[in-house]
């Protein structure tokens, strides 16, 4: 499926919901935008669409793994080891893939050292058993590399990564997990060069720009993450979640006018969409500099 077919049926969807009229979905495009919710950190949409799918497919499998899933993602750690623990086989390796995903933090929550040290062991084994059921699926190892990232256990996650990259080296979604993972680590030049091969595979795809942008914009590149976010805009017009991180760039650089526009439109976009918020996303702060921005405008600044 193409960028703008997946486009298609994502405003198709939002346009149901909207307007509270039933439709059908096929599963496979639920789990697709589902998964790009999660991807946009837009977990309150990720639910609602999970409910919007559990209706249509109450008993699709895929559709709850895929809640497990946003649990996780959450931090609800609790809520997915109960939906997980619910299956009755456990052949299906992204089932196993949850399964460590849930022991890797439990152990890294784990107070006593060595106990610790012990249960990673474990999980690290436990993703191997996953990866190997799965035939080394390209996702498997993203997912694994995503998820030691969000453990912040970064010794681990880079070894993940080096042998993700033995076998594909410019794998799309293996180069998105590990750019974001270099990117937490600091690593800044490995970071942009991994998120540049991943323009590379697909110079059109915003999401690319955009994970380019953050990465230099997080690293105080504030012109050359607006040129990655220019990218995005040309490529996808409607897309609002990267407003805010243009207008910290352009109020970093000075250019308070712009910054005021981009803010306004950024609260206006959220309100108008009903967006849930990203997590990185507070509207006070962006309150708060808008009235930089006009302090600095009267005074004749930027």
């Amino acid at each position: 499926m193409t960028d703008n077919e997946f486009q298609d049926i994502l405003q198709r969807y939002e346009k149901t919901v909207s307007s509270g009229k039933k439709a059908y979905f096929d599963a496979d495009d639920m789990l697709d935008i589902i998964d790009w919710y999660m991807e946009e950190e837009r977990d309150d949409d990720a639910e609602k669409a999970i409910r919007f799918a559990r209706h249509l497919y109450p008993a699709n499998t895929d559709i709850c793994m895929a809640e497990a899933r946003l649990r996780i993602y959450q931090g609800d750690y609790d809520a997915a080891a109960k939906i997980v623990t619910g299956f009755k086989s456990n052949d299906e390796p992204e089932l196993n893939l949850l399964a460590s995903d849930i022991l890797l933090h439990r152990a890294n929550q784990c107070t006593d050292p060595q106990f610790r040290d012990k249960l990673i062991s474990l999980s690290e084994n436990a993703y191997e058993y996953a990866l190997i059921q799965s035939d080394n699926d390209p996702g498997f190892f993203s997912s694994i590399i995503s998820q030691h990232s969000r453990e912040e256990l970064f010794e681990q996650a880079n070894h993940w990564i080096q042998r993700a990259f033995k076998s594909y080296p410019e794998q799309p979604a293996i180069l998105d997990a590990s750019a974001l993972c270099y990117a937490l680590q600091g690593r800044a030049r490995e970071a942009i060069e991994l998120a540049n091969r991943l323009i590379d595979c697909d110079p059109y795809n915003a999401r690319s720009w955009g994970i380019l942008g953050d990465i230099l914009h997080d690293f105080g590149d504030y012109t050359q993450a607006l040129d990655a976010y220019d990218y995005v805009k040309a490529i996808r017009p409607d897309e609002i979640l990267s407003e805010q991180n243009m207008a910290d760039c352009h109020f970093a650089l000075g250019h308070y006018a712009e910054a005021s526009r981009l803010y306004k439109s950024a609260l206006e976009n959220y309100s108008k969409e009903n967006l849930s918020l990203p997590p990185s996303t507070d509207t006070d702060f962006i309150q708060s500099k808008l009235e930089i921005c006009e302090i600095r405008l009267k005074k004749g600044k930027g």
